[in-house]
């Protein structure tokens, strides 16, 4: 979405502006983990929808993967939610 929204940068500094308060006090926070929370019960409940396991991956990949799908759903993605959330409510309708 950033990367979207970089072609209006006067967007995103307004957009800045609206969320800083609720980074002062520490609500953005919570909506990061409570967005977290909720995806973890949600991927919970799809487990059981995946498709069987196919062959295992090299050691290498085995390593990589949990590192890099815990960067993408602790931080950008729940981040992202929460942060896009709010800056859709701050739009006109």
């Amino acid at each position: 979405m950033y990367r979207h929204l970089a072609h209006w940068p006067g967007f995103l500094a307004l957009a800045a502006e609206r969320i800083a308060p609720l980074d002062a006090d520490g609500r953005r926070a919570g909506l990061i983990a409570a967005a977290r929370e909720r995806a973890r019960a949600a991927a919970e409940g799809a487990v059981g929808a995946l498709a069987a396991p196919g062959p295992p991956p090299s050691p290498s990949v085995r390593a990589a993967v949990p590192v890099a799908l815990s960067e993408f759903t602790s931080t950008v993605i729940a981040k992202m939610v929460p942060i896009c959330a709010l800056v859709r409510r701050a739009m006109p309708e």
